[in-house]
């Protein structure tokens, strides 16, 4: 992933491996903003899993290293659910913390409001 034509925004599809820890070093690179998704069943999932394909790349970094990469590069986590009529649905919505472990989350209130 290359960033020297300066982009203002970061926008990867779908993450499944190694390339993940790219994506992450881009994230924190001091760019405005990022977007990307990946596939987990809650928030916490999707974290814990980026930072599984992070390690995956194989470069020999600690997972405290990783987690705390991750915690500094997602700002939000937003699951998305797809409903009985085909419907997608924001279901879920945490906020990311960085913290000298890693990343904690904070729910958030995903109701639309009516």
């Amino acid at each position: 992933m290359g960033l020297r034509m300066r982009p203002d925004r970061i926008v990867v599809g779908e993450v499944r491996g190694a390339e993940a820890l790219d994506m992450v070093l881009a994230m924190t690179t001091g760019h405005d903003g990022s977007l990307s998704t990946i596939h987990a069943r809650s928030p916490d999932a999707a974290l814990r899993r980026l930072e599984t394909l992070c390690l995956m790349a194989d470069v020999g970094l600690p997972h405290v290293a990783v987690a705390r990469m991750v915690g500094d590069a997602v700002g939000v986590v937003l699951q998305q659910t797809r409903t009985a009529d085909g419907h997608r649905r924001v279901t879920a919505a945490a906020r990311v913390t960085s913290g000298a472990d890693g990343w904690s989350l904070e729910p958030v209130d995903a109701e639309a409001p009516s």
